[in-house]
C-alpha cells in the first residue's frame, strides 16, 4: 500500500434525524472509516466535543475544529469522520506526513 495515498473508505449514508438512541461508537468508527473517536464532556461549561482521527498510518493527525450544533450526536460523528478523512487526502496530496483529524 502506498504511503502517499491513505486507504479509501466509503462512508455509509448520513445518519437518520433521530438516531442518537443506542449508538455503538465502535460500530460508527468502523462504518465511517475512522480509527479513533475521542469524546469530551465538561459539565461546568456544557461543552460536548468530538475528535475524529482518520488513521495513524501516515503520522499524527492534522486538522482543525468546528463550532457547530448538530441535530444529533450521530450527525456530529458522521461529519467529524467525513472531514477527518478529507484532511487525510489533503495532507497526502500536499505530500505531508500526516493523517487527518477533525474536532467539534
Amino acid at each position: 500500500m502506498s504511503k502517499l495515498i491513505p486507504p479509501i473508505y466509503y462512508l455509509s449514508s448520513a445518519p437518520e434525524a433521530n438516531s442518537d438512541e443506542n449508538i455503538d461508537i465502535f460500530d460508527r468508527a468502523k462504518s465511517y472509516g475512522v480509527e479513533e473517536f475521542h469524546l469530551k464532556h465538561d459539565a461546568d461549561s456544557g461543552l460536548k466535543a468530538i475528535v475524529a482521527i482518520h488513521g495513524g498510518h501516515r503520522g499524527p493527525a492534522l486538522g482543525g475544529t468546528r463550532c457547530l450544533s448538530y441535530p444529533s450526536v450521530d450527525h456530529a460523528l458522521y461529519d467529524a469522520a467525513r472531514l477527518a478523512r478529507a484532511m487525510s487526502f489533503k495532507s497526502a496530496f500536499a505530500g505531508l506526513p500526516y493523517s487527518g483529524g477533525k474536532g467539534y
